[in-house]
């Protein structure tokens, strides 16, 4: 079930009434009417957060040993 409503000070107003859910838990999900708003779903962000944040760190193999390099582990030898 889909309702609109009114945020006004904090607080969701519905346009119309909800009676039949008196006393019951509902979930609430907010989402803006307006096609201006945000529309990315979490993994747009999550790659958004990942370009934004991402640094060269100089150690070509840092992914893959990370444990080693994190936890002063021994790197294993690169066999060429």
């Amino acid at each position: 079930m889909t309702i609109k409503g009114t945020v006004r000070n904090g607080i969701i107003y519905p346009d119309t009434p909800l009676t039949e859910w008196e006393g019951q838990e509902v979930t609430i999900t907010v989402t803006s009417a307006h096609s201006d708003a945000p529309t990315e779903n979490g993994l747009e962000r999550l790659l958004h957060f990942l370009e934004t944040t991402a640094m060269e760190t100089g150690i070509p193999d840092l992914a893959e040993n990370h444990d080693a390099y994190a936890h002063g582990g021994a790197v294993p030898a690169v066999n060429d």
